[in-house]
């Protein structure tokens, strides 16, 4: 679990507008840049998101612009994201300012943001570079937004690791390699193993100027999860479980939430805007 799913399951939701772990959110378009699952197995995720929903499957590209870098090189947007892919940082923000022209108010994923900009995202001066096209089409397009994941260094097993759950600021600073990217977001989030249960994963970070509360999301399955689950006074929302937390680790905690999610390897996520 889970960024790559994870932001399968957002897509479908802001497109047909509906709650996602229990927050409303803002109706718009998606452009997706994914340069990390197999086109077939994007379609399935999008086609189960929308069936676990019960709403209709985004319609390709007039509300879900998806570029695939595994997908059939000959097919019309990965053809088009292998040509920006040739060239420099412009060339890549040209293609998304191309996709804006046409929905200026999409929510913009870029999964992740390396594989879709080439740049050496332990030095300062590229990454500068990076951020001022990225204000400078956020300045042209300001209704839009862009969600970026950056994948985590490996952990040294031998230092002390900081709690998502306790300590989010932390965590980040531990995990990221580099402030750089963090620092210039104006939503930093990450994505973990609970430490009192693997099948758990928290969501917790930084908003600028506001507070965040954690989140806990676990897998269910198609029918809306175990037992175990029913019997602890669940609520749904918006096709969410919601479940009472009581106390985790040394301290309390918000409600569990929990999205059916499939496994993958653990992100940070790093927004620009409100989606």
């Amino acid at each position: 679990m889970c960024k790559s799913p994870l932001l399968t399951d957002l897509s479908v939701r802001v497109i047909r507008n509906q709650v996602w772990c229990g927050r409303q959110v803002s109706q718009r378009p998606v452009i997706a840049f994914d340069f990390e699952t197999p086109a077939t197995t994007y379609r399935r995720n999008v086609k189960n998101a929308a069936k676990r929903l019960g709403v209709s499957v985004p319609n390709v590209p007039d509300e879900l612009d998806v570029y695939l870098e595994h997908d059939d090189p000959k097919a019309p947007a990965t053809r088009k994201l292998f040509a920006a892919l040739e060239g420099v940082i412009q060339s890549s923000i040209a293609l998304i300012e191309r996709a804006l022209s046409g929905k200026p108010n999409a929510l913009v994923l870029i999964d992740p943001l390396e594989l879709m900009f080439r740049v050496d995202t332990l030095k300062k001066s590229p990454v500068l570079r990076l951020y001022e096209e990225l204000r400078r089409l956020l300045a042209k397009y300001p209704h839009a937004a862009i969600i970026m994941t950056f994948n985590l260094r490996k952990k040294d097993k031998r230092a002390w690791q900081s709690s998502l759950l306790l300590d989010p600021r932390g965590w980040l600073e531990d995990v990221c390699g580099t402030l750089d990217i963090l620092n210039r977001s104006d939503v930093r989030l990450g994505v973990d193993a609970a430490a009192h249960d693997e099948d758990v994963r928290v969501i917790s970070g930084i908003r600028r100027g506001e507070e965040m509360q954690p989140m806990l999301i676990r897998s269910v399955d198609a029918t809306g999860g175990s037992h175990e689950h029913r019997s602890r006074g669940e609520r749904r929302v918006g096709g969410i479980r919601v479940v009472s937390a009581g106390q985790v680790e040394s301290g309390g905690c918000p409600d569990v939430e929990t999205v059916r999610v499939l496994e993958e390897t653990t992100t940070y996520i790093s927004l620009r805007g409100c989606c």
